[in-house]
């Protein structure tokens, strides 16, 4: 059975990097870009959203963080960033157990705005999901 649940980016970094690699085909992601890209990132927490099976991370929701000014306030707000789901998990609603997750996550964290810029395979997901209300 499939959990989703939040771990740390530097205890996944092999299976998320791995994921990664599969997921979006390139192959030159490797542990220190990842560091680079959410360990070091002062936009990025240090826990990531994950489906996990078996011990397994077969999906993953990272965000960098941001603070934006909303008016005459200024809030907090979480970008998306490489959502994926490994293929043999892909149709089986993890993407959307994920958002689900990230809604609230986001909302019980403050954040008044969840934004991304989807690719043409997560975008359906995105609508699906209800993520296209978060904020």
């Amino acid at each position: 059975m499939v959990e989703i649940r939040l771990v740390k980016h530097s205890q996944g970094m092999e299976q998320l990097t791995n994921l990664f690699r599969l997921c979006f085909n390139n192959e030159d992601m490797t542990a220190k870009i990842w560091d680079w890209k959410y360990l070091q990132n002062p936009l990025s927490d240090p826990e990531v959203i994950v489906a996990v099976d078996n011990g397994r991370i077969v999906g993953a929701r990272p965000f960098w963080f941001v603070e934006m000014w909303l008016g005459d306030e200024k809030v907090k707000t979480a970008q998306h960033c490489d959502t994926m789901v490994h293929p043999d998990y892909r149709g089986k609603v993890i993407f959307n157990q994920m958002g689900q997750f990230a809604v609230r996550y986001l909302k019980d964290n403050d954040y008044a705005l969840s934004y991304g810029f989807p690719g043409p395979m997560s975008r359906p997901g995105f609508f699906v999901a209800g993520l296209q209300n978060s904020g």
